[in-house]
């Protein structure tokens, strides 16, 4: 039987093929080109043909050794994705373990997820009443919010979130279990009774709710008082884009300027502070020596 001498032939196994040593079929086992059955072909361990060893595994075709920079190459490749697994599984506990949680117990969606996200809600309701849940948030509106509650959420139910169009599935961030590296994005646990940026008057001199617009500036009495932007505004970083969600107010186009002579007040509604609080404002003096740029500041 002439051997054959190609790759593709020496891969074929013809079909009635005899043992050439017991003449049994013997299509199972092949060595040196030849085939020979189970008994024969593991009766010592060598190939009864050529003497070669045998390799008891498969169909007995001796494998080429792949050299030890191949086998180098597949460890190392092996340890590569065993490391990379690693580093996925730690990072996806991580991350379980520092989700920023909010006010209602609800903890921030998606991978390492950020309080950036800056909005006022309406607060349904007097102060002593607390904060109404999450689903019941109604953004703030100019001329109807009295009481704000203003932060920074995160999106807790990301599919809620968009098939609302961004009205609900988000939440004040309360824990961000990062140390005191950014307790300045956590909730700050109160509510706005009070606000006023000057920038919704009809009448620049009339603080009644009739010429302002702002439903939250409850203006009591005023002396000596006009807005006006003579001695400049003051603008916080982020001012003109808050809030990112919802319909507010926006800031930067007025001040409460005093003049005259005697008296220069100005006085809220009564407001409720039974709880404490605190009092946030701006104040900026008139320049002692007069120049061009605020002639009318004085």
């Amino acid at each position: 039987r002439e051997q054959m001498g190609d790759a593709q032939h020496e891969n074929e196994v013809p079909e009635g093929e005899e043992c050439r040593s017991c003449l049994e079929q013997a299509y199972l086992r092949r060595c040196c080109n030849e085939f020979y059955c189970h008994k024969c072909y593991l009766k010592t361990g060598y190939c009864p043909g050529c003497g070669t060893k045998n390799n008891t595994r498969g169909m007995g075709k001796q494998k080429e050794d792949p050299g030890i920079y191949w086998v180098m190459a597949t460890w190392a490749l092996s340890l590569l994705y065993v490391a990379f697994l690693a580093v996925i599984t730690i990072l996806i506990i991580y991350n379980e373990y520092h989700l920023p949680e909010t006010i209602w117990g609800y903890k921030c969606y998606g991978f390492f997820p950020s309080c950036d996200m800056e909005i006022c809600i309406d607060l349904d309701g007097a102060p002593a009443d607390g904060i109404q849940s999450a689903a019941d948030y109604k953004f703030c509106e100019l001329e109807t919010t009295i009481n704000k509650i203003r932060g920074k959420v995160c999106v807790y139910d990301e599919e809620l979130f968009k098939q609302s169009e961004n009205t609900l599935g988000f939440d004040f961030c309360y824990d961000l279990k990062d140390g005191e590296e950014r307790t300045e994005d956590e909730f700050m646990n109160g509510v706005y009774v009070f606000e006023d940026n000057f920038d919704y008057w009809n009448n620049k001199t009339d603080y009644s709710q009739q010429s302002i617009k702002m439903a939250s500036a409850n203006w009591h009495a005023m002396s000596n008082a006009q807005v006006t932007d003579f001695c400049g505004v003051n603008q916080l970083p982020g001012d003109l884009d808050y809030p990112n969600m919802g319909p507010g107010v926006k800031f930067g186009e007025g001040a409460l300027v005093f003049g005259g002579v005697i008296e220069r007040q100005a006085t809220t509604k009564p407001l409720d502070m039974s709880y404490g609080g605190t009092v946030n404002f701006h104040l900026k003096f008139a320049p002692v020596v007069e120049n061009e740029d605020a002639v009318q500041c004085k």
